[in-house]
This record gives C-alpha cells, sequence and structure tokens, in this order.
C-alpha cells in the first residue's frame, strides 16, 4: 500500500471515530436531558391530617382524573378505618393494613393502610358514586417499569416508600385481629405520587411537604422495595 492511500485510509478512520463520539455524546445529553413529567396538582397532609399521605396521595390521583371528592369527604364517607397497633399481654395487635386504614389519619397516633385497601376504599368512592373507574394495586414492580408502563402514558401511580426517601427500619410486628397471621411494619413509612422520571431520579408529589420532589433512582428503590413494592393505579374508560 502506497504512502498516500495508507495516509487516507487513517484520514476515514479518524473521521468515523470522531463522527461516532458525536453520535454518542448527542446521544448522552439527550438522554440525560430527558424528563418526562405528569401535571397532578401538589396537595399537602399538613396541618389536618398528619398521618393521611395514602388518602391525600389517592385525592391527588382522583382530582387528576377530574373525579369530585374533597380530602374531608374522602376520610368520613370513604375510607375504610379500623385499630391502630395496641399491646394486650404483652401482644401487638392491630387490624390488617390490607383492609383498613390504621387508626385515624387525622390523628397523629394513626398509623396508615397498605395499597390493597386503599385500592378498596377509592372503589368504595367509585361504586357509591356510580363512577365507571376501578382502583388495581399490585406489588410485583420496579420504580422503572411503573414509569415505562403508566408515566410514560401520563397516568400517575400512587407508591409506597419511606419519608424522604430514609433508610427503612422495622417497626413492629402486630398480630392480626381475628387472625393467626401478623404483618411487618416498615418505618418511616410514607406515600407518594409517582410523577415523573428523569436520566437520574424519579419526581414524586409528596403529602408530607405540598410539594414535586425528586429523589435518586437507588434510594427511592430501596424505600419502595422495602414496603414490599407497592403500587395503585386508577384505570379509567379513557
Amino acid at each position: 500500500m502506497s504512502e498516500s492511500n495508507k495516509k487516507q485510509k487513517n484520514s476515514i478512520k479518524v473521521r468515523v471515530s470522531s463522527l461516532f463520539m458525536v453520535i454518542c455524546f448527542v446521544g448522552l445529553i439527550a438522554y440525560l436531558s430527558d424528563i418526562t413529567l405528569i401535571e397532578v396538582d401538589t396537595m399537602s397532609q399538613n396541618p389536618d391530617y398528619p398521618t393521611g399521605c395514602e388518602m391525600i396521595s389517592a385525592v391527588m390521583v382522583l382530582d387528576y382524573y377530574g373525579f369530585d371528592v374533597t380530602v374531608d369527604e374522602f376520610s368520613d364517607k370513604y375510607l375504610f378505618k379500623g385499630n391502630a397497633p395496641y399491646i394486650t399481654d404483652g401482644v401487638w395487635y392491630s387490624s390488617d393494613p390490607d383492609m383498613v386504614f390504621l387508626g385515624k389519619p387525622e390523628s397523629k397516633n394513626g398509623w396508615g393502610i397498605w395499597a390493597k385497601g386503599l385500592a378498596r376504599s377509592i372503589n368504595y368512592f367509585f361504586d357509591e358514586n356510580g363512577i365507571t373507574a376501578d382502583a388495581v394495586f399490585f406489588c410485583s414492580e420496579t420504580l422503572e417499569s411503573l414509569c415505562l408502563k403508566y408515566i410514560r402514558n401520563n397516568i400517575p401511580v400512587i407508591v409506597w416508600c419511606t419519608m424522604d426517601m430514609a433508610d427503612p427500619y422495622i417497626n413492629i410486628s402486630p398480630r392480626i385481629e381475628n387472625s393467626s397471621d401478623s404483618f411487618t411494619w416498615i418505618s418511616p413509612n410514607h406515600c407518594m405520587v409517582l410523577v415523573g422520571y428523569d436520566a437520574t431520579g424519579y419526581y414524586f408529589n409528596d403529602p408530607m411537604t405540598g410539594e414535586c420532589r425528586k429523589f435518586g433512582k437507588t434510594e427511592s428503590q430501596i424505600a419502595f422495595d422495602a414496603n414490599n413494592s407497592q403500587a395503585v393505579v386508577i384505570v379509567t374508560d379513557n
């Protein structure tokens, strides 16, 4: 091969390599700048419902779909409620969070409700008002899969996590009343509405602050997993 041919070949390699680097750089910029964010109005649980994050999250999503219900109405008429954890003869007992809210959301001594129970309360609201919609709960998704399936299609998701995505820990494991079953309560338990994501994190409407907040993907997933990956979506005719 002549010297001129070698130089021409090397020049082509340099141009191809440079083009490849430019394409990769442009792709990286596009990936990092990509953001999907649903416009769901924020609501605060304070000061009236210090332990009512799940209920506030539900009303936020109901409001997003245009369903007319206030937080007070949802609490008084539709939220199923039971007993908060209590001790009898040295043993912790409680109502079932898969069925009812433990205690009262307007009390600082309230605890909360899980995805199955919240979906049950939302569906009671639909049934009582003749609304054709369905609240569906599940415990088998990752936050990433929720974003791909729902957030990208403008469907907000109610999720269980921890306050400020703090490290989760086991609080108590009460026995369910009139049952041989028990459950484990993770603290600091919290519920928010997943409304968006980008390359580095997830966006949540946080009832505790009344703001849309971004948290890192790893810390969010850890908090979500610790609460059994619980989530609720509302399915409508549209």
